[in-house]
């Protein structure tokens, strides 16, 4: 029994199994650090491409990578919505990006209706003056001899 017991949890470290604090397995650790911590790569190759070199991202470091747009934080389904967007950058620490709620699009959404509404009167007042602008030219235009 002792035989198969190491064999199949051999990897398993001893502190994984304390209700105190719980840790990751091992495998999981060693992912989680190799997503956080990428290694990085040499002269113009990587993740930075030839988009990048356009738009003088210098490889190395922390400056080739986009700073995080969404938070965890955020509900589900906006942080869904969020990340349809092709520069979404999720923010795994939790701390850097402040977190959208249901009243932020609302309120957002409000502001945009607001905007629109202003802009179409503006638009309507506009058109309005230059219609009046229009008549009184062909009036004057009509009213002089020939």
């Amino acid at each position: 029994v002792e035989d198969a017991l190491a064999r199949d949890y051999g990897e398993l470290r001893q502190e994984e199994g304390s209700v105190e604090a719980p840790l990751l397995p091992m495998v999981l650790d060693q992912a989680i650090q190799a997503r956080l911590h990428p290694p990085l790569e040499d002269g113009m190759q990587g993740p930075v491409g030839e988009l990048g070199r356009a738009f003088g991202i210098v490889p190395g470091g922390r400056g080739d990578l986009p700073p995080p747009t969404v938070s965890l934080h955020t509900p589900p389904l906006l942080v869904f919505f969020q990340c349809l967007m092709p520069w979404a950058e999720i923010d795994f620490t939790g701390v850097a990006v402040e977190p959208l709620t249901w009243s932020d699009v609302a309120r957002g959404a409000a502001e945009g209706v607001r905007g629109a509404a202003v802009f179409t009167w503006g638009l309507i007042g506009d058109l309005g003056r230059l219609a009046l602008m229009g008549a009184e030219a062909a009036r004057e235009k009509l009213s002089q001899p020939k």
